[in-house]
């Protein structure tokens, strides 16, 4: 359901509200998946994602340091960008698109598009149109494509000229921005969907001019005329909130085949964590140990290594399940912990505007206006008194020691995640990288590279290299001595590793589950072969300083902890004095 909106969120607003939050919940009243942003006025290039709504918002805007106008954008649903790695494109200030799966081999291309004004020079509305027909050039001939955004033209309603491009359902006359606009409509097969559907004027019009007040369409939703059958209506929402802004949300709603699920492995473990904190209850850790012993009575085929380990993992799971469950992601800033106080001051904004166009006299402006400030009052207030309650609730942590709820609540002090969605330079520095596809493919090359380094040492340094007497204690097995010595050492709260078997599993599991597990470990030894969840691992970066796109920049680490001293170079030997454990 693609739409459009304008998003005016500047930091010397005189609505300090948060205007992402703000956004993205009319966006979850409407149940609209993909929708154009337009002026933004954000600086640079990066996203937010707001976890309270389940929307992610991406931008592109000029440079810091220059006046922060236009600018454009999606906000997406998370689910979508998770599932899909959607990272859209930006080409300028004024286009952005974003290419989305629906079928095996098909795709929907979506072009956000800001148009310069009546009044902007020639040359700039000339240089704006011209990239905007080559960025519908470079759509793949095989996608829908729809185009979406303010493009500040008048097409009117003259259907027999412009046929097959307006519709019956046209308004007003046509100003020299749309008879660009028309062009490249009819450069290529794109018809105006807003002109095509039979309704009110108020459904169709989206901008109300502030002399006249007389309502125009500045805002349109265009498509190939062989996907006019998907669009089931395009249509502006008169109940949307306009969030102080003049021009009122446009959407439309496509029938197509559902979006394509991704591909996931058969074993790829869940992103969701286990509630290890009710294994403090002596009840349910008892519950836990009956339930792992009763899942590990199968029997096994002890010399598999594989079969070994995806039971002994899929035995941990299942009792998890079934005793402590997953947690629940807990709202983390002020505007979604202030919902109850906040979602009446909304709705009462929301019908206020019904009301004075219904009847539009001086008592319902002002009463209009009324509502807006108690609105803006409302937010501000719950916003203070959630900043008062704040540092109280850190500074009780940081008294009590509780170093992790002492992060946990700092971290969500500064809001929603951003990110930035710049490319990487390729290899001779000077291609930028964009799809997401190409940057995976560029940090493997350049990790392949940087680990994989080959040393040349000279035969007779290696001569001059004092030996030391064989340790021949190191190349017996295991004891049960050093499986306890880390098992007992492990602290709880750690992040669990790819199999997503944290930490608190292992320590309440019971002596069954570290019989196996001791098993597990001897067969490893014996046979020299690790499961592949014991030799992978996701690697991190982390910008370091300097330019975001080059790779050079970055620091890359893995989770999986690393052993307290170097040891020789036979694998199984890590498991003597890793503290967290072999199945992190």
């Amino acid at each position: 359901m693609p739409g459009r909106l304008r998003f005016l969120d500047v930091a010397n607003t005189n609505c300090p509200e948060r205007r992402t939050a703000l956004v993205c919940k009319e966006l979850a009243r409407f149940n609209i998946d993909v929708v154009a942003l337009i002026e933004t006025r954000l600086p640079k290039e990066g996203n937010i994602r707001e976890a309270g709504m389940g929307y992610t918002i991406f931008w592109k805007g000029k440079a810091p340091e220059e006046p922060r106008i236009h600018g454009v954008g999606f906000a997406n649903r998370s689910q979508l960008v998770q599932q899909h790695n959607l990272a859209p494109k930006a080409i300028s200030e004024r286009l952005m698109t974003v290419r989305i799966p629906i079928t095996r081999d098909r795709h929907i291309t979506l072009i956000s598009v800001y148009a310069q004004t009546l009044t902007s020079p020639d040359e700039d509305k000339g240089a704006f149109y011209t990239q905007l027909d080559h960025t519908i050039q470079r759509v793949p001939a095989n996608d829908k494509l729809v185009v979406l955004g303010d493009f500040n033209a008048r097409l009117g309603k003259d259907h027999r000229l412009w046929e097959g491009i307006i519709g019956h359902h046209g308004i007003g006359n046509c100003n020299a921005n749309g008879e660009l606009l028309l062009g490249l409509c009819a450069e290529h097969q794109l018809i105006v969907t807003n002109t095509v559907f039979r309704l009110p004027n108020r459904q169709k019009t989206t901008w109300r001019h502030l002399r006249s007040k007389h309502w125009h369409i500045l805002d349109y939703i265009l498509t190939i005329a062989r996907d006019r059958r998907d669009i089931r209506i395009t249509r502006t929402m008169t109940g949307a909130d306009d969030y102080w802004t003049d021009h009122r949300l446009l959407i439309s709603r496509l029938t197509m085949t559902t979006l394509r699920p991704p591909r996931r492995a058969s074993d790829s473990a869940s992103h969701r964590r286990f509630n290890c904190s009710k294994l403090r209850n002596p009840q349910l850790a008892q519950n836990f140990r009956e339930a792992c012993e009763c899942h590990l009575a199968e029997p096994v085929d002890q010399a598999n290594v594989k079969h070994h380990r995806t039971t002994l993992r899929e035995a941990m799971t299942r009792a998890a399940e079934e005793i402590i469950g997953y947690t629940n992601k807990k709202r983390q800033n002020w505007f979604d912990e202030s919902d109850c106080a906040i979602s009446p001051l909304i709705e009462d904004k929301r019908q206020r505007p019904l009301t004075m166009e219904n009847q539009p006299t001086a008592a319902n402006k002002r009463a209009h206006k009324q509502t807006i400030a108690e609105c803006q009052r409302g937010i501000r207030e719950a916003q203070n008194t959630w900043w008062q309650k704040k540092p109280a609730e850190i500074q009780s942590y940081a008294d009590q020691r509780d170093l992790r709820s002492f992060y946990a609540a700092t971290k969500e002090i500064f809001g929603p995640t951003r990110s930035s969605v710049a490319g990487l330079k390729d290899v001779d520095g000077a291609t930028t990288i964009t799809d997401s596809e190409g940057i995976l493919l560029r940090w493997r090359s350049h990790f392949e590279n940087l680990l994989n380094n080959q040393v040349d040492t000279l035969d007779h340094l290696l001569r001059m290299t004092p030996q030391y007497p064989v340790r021949h204690w190191m190349a017996l097995p295991p004891s049960v001595q050093n499986f306890n010595k880390p098992l007992k050492r492990m602290r709880p709260g750690k992040a669990p590793g790819l199999d997503n078997v944290p930490q608190e599993l292992l320590m309440h599991g019971g002596p069954e589950l570290r019989n196996r597990l001791m098993l597990l470990i001897l067969k490893i030894w014996e046979t020299n072969t690790l499961p592949c969840d014991f030799r992978d691992a996701t690697i991190v970066t982390i910008l370091k300083k300097g330019d975001r796109e080059n790779c050079n920049n970055y620091r890359g680490i893995s989770p999986p902890p690393r052993p307290r001293r170097r040891r020789p170079a036979r694998v199984p030997v890590r498991f003597l004095d890793l503290p967290a454990g072999p199945l992190t």
